[in-house]
């Protein structure tokens, strides 16, 4: 029996509450989702488009064996296990925001590839 094929993706981590813990817990959760991981720094951003606490953001690069839709399903899990839920994020509290990037080199989320912070932080993991 063949194993499933590896895909390529990249995911970005968001947090702009309790950040520090949820972010490594979000580092941590994905470290043992994937394979071959590769993580940028964390860097501090000013939130776009809200009024929010400043955000503390990441990639991470890596591999799964995971589909598309499961991949996306499974990130959402993560983010609830993490504290995420509507409520908080109707009250402007984003315990972790994972949001794929790249499956196999198609790009989504594309408005996110124009931010100078994703822009920087994607050269970093390219450069690993």
């Amino acid at each position: 029996m063949r194993k499933p094929t590896l895909h390529n993706v990249i995911i970005a981590l968001g947090t702009n509450y309790n950040q520090e813990p949820n972010m490594a817990e979000g580092r941590k959760q994905l470290d043992g989702l994937l394979e071959a991981v590769t993580f940028s720094r964390n860097l501090w951003t000013e939130a776009i488009g809200i009024v929010s606490p400043p955000y503390l953001n990441c990639l991470v690069s890596g591999k799964t064996r995971l589909s598309l839709k499961r991949l996306k399903s499974t990130l959402k899990s993560l983010e609830r296990t993490i504290g995420d839920s509507t409520e908080e994020r109707r009250e402007g509290r984003i315990h972790i925001d994972l949001d794929l990037l790249e499956y196999d080199g198609e790009r989504h989320h594309s408005a996110d590839w124009e931010r100078e912070y994703i822009k920087t932080l994607y050269q970093e993991i390219q450069s690993v």
